[in-house]
């Protein structure tokens, strides 16, 4: 979904189809469309026939921004390793 909202959001002026998303984005073609209709239920894209464009909303916005950062983070800072968190706290019920 990061790979089809970065490339949609690249061009906010232009539609695309879903062929041409998967020739961007290497997003695997069968996934694509999939993919698209999940970020369409959450209003981060737009539809019209065939043709496939980042949504002009708030949540969009947001959307984009916070991947932005989250990808500046992980440039600077490299990825997190899980196996480096330690243990985690137990909760009172044992859980």
């Amino acid at each position: 979904a990061e790979e089809i909202l970065g490339f949609l959001s690249s061009s906010p002026e232009r539609a695309f189809t879903p062929k041409e998303i998967h020739e961007a984005t290497d997003v695997p073609r069968g996934s694509v469309g999939v993919v698209l209709s999940r970020l369409e239920d959450r209003e981060l894209v737009r539809h019209r026939g065939d043709y496939w464009a980042i949504a002009d909303t708030v949540d969009a916005k947001k959307t984009l921004s916070a991947m932005t950062t989250a990808t500046a983070a992980t440039d600077r800072f490299e990825p997190e390793d899980p196996d480096e968190w330690g243990p985690g706290v137990e909760r009172e019920d044992g859980q």
